[in-house]
């Protein structure tokens, strides 16, 4: 088992995962607006390519119905998945808290979402422009609400570790901090916020208590990872 998966195994029983909502249901908690721009990108470069096809019908090869046949498929293929990707970040990502940043966000899903469909049912590359424009706009919204997420528990803080601690290595704490939002380092200075001290803890601990730096046990450093 590597460090990192133990590191995450004690991080659970610290800080148990919460009930959430993400693309994949496990749930992983990835949210983006990158899927839904890429898939609008892709109808718009497909609705181009087929108006690119000659309407000569005596110009027009086994090739260019074989194209035409699979542009259209990917075209249809991601309006779906761009309308798939915008009701993920709709109905598990936005909150009601958003709605009070974004008054307009239903609205702006909704018709957007109508987009994808205009842009499965026609080849217009004005519907695939208002499309890309649309998850533009909503793109915009979760990179705002992005900016308004409060870091993790230890977010900002220095942590330095001495000593044998007792429910995970040395690394697999340094884990845990930086998967809580703060840096783990090896030296402790004046900018040192924690210095959490195990068995037998050595000239850390002494440097740590000559420069006022807080030390705390492995127990107190599981409280604070679990944000108590």
């Amino acid at each position: 088992m590597s460090i990192l998966h133990r590191a995450l195994k004690l991080l659970d029983k610290i800080r148990p995962a919460q009930v959430a909502f993400a693309h994949c249901d496990i749930p992983c908690g990835i949210y983006n607006s990158f899927p839904s721009m890429m898939a609008a990108q892709t109808v718009q470069k497909m609705v181009q390519k087929i108006n690119e096809i000659t309407t000569d019908q005596s110009k027009i090869t086994v090739n260019d119905r074989n194209n035409f046949v699979r542009m259209v498929n990917v075209k249809e293929e991601h309006a779906q998945l761009c309308k798939k990707e915008l009701l993920i970040l709709w109905t598990d990502y936005f909150k009601p808290e958003h709605l009070k940043m974004f008054p307009d966000l239903h609205d702006k899903v909704w018709k957007a979402c109508k987009l994808c469909s205009k842009n499965k049912q026609e080849v217009s590359e004005e519907l695939a422009q208002q499309l890309i424009d649309a998850v533009h706009d909503i793109g915009h919204m979760w990179e705002e609400a992005e900016k308004t997420k409060k870091g993790g528990p230890l977010d900002g803080k220095l942590f330095v570790f001495t000593g044998a601690l007792k429910g995970f290595t040395r690394d697999e704490a340094e884990k845990i901090v930086e998967s809580l939002g703060g840096r783990a380092t090896t030296s402790v200075s004046k900018k040192t916020d924690y210095v959490v001290a195990g068995e037998e803890a050595g000239t850390k601990l002494d440097k740590a208590r000559e420069l006022g730096v807080k030390v705390i046990t492995e127990k107190e450093f599981k409280a604070l990872a679990k944000g108590v």
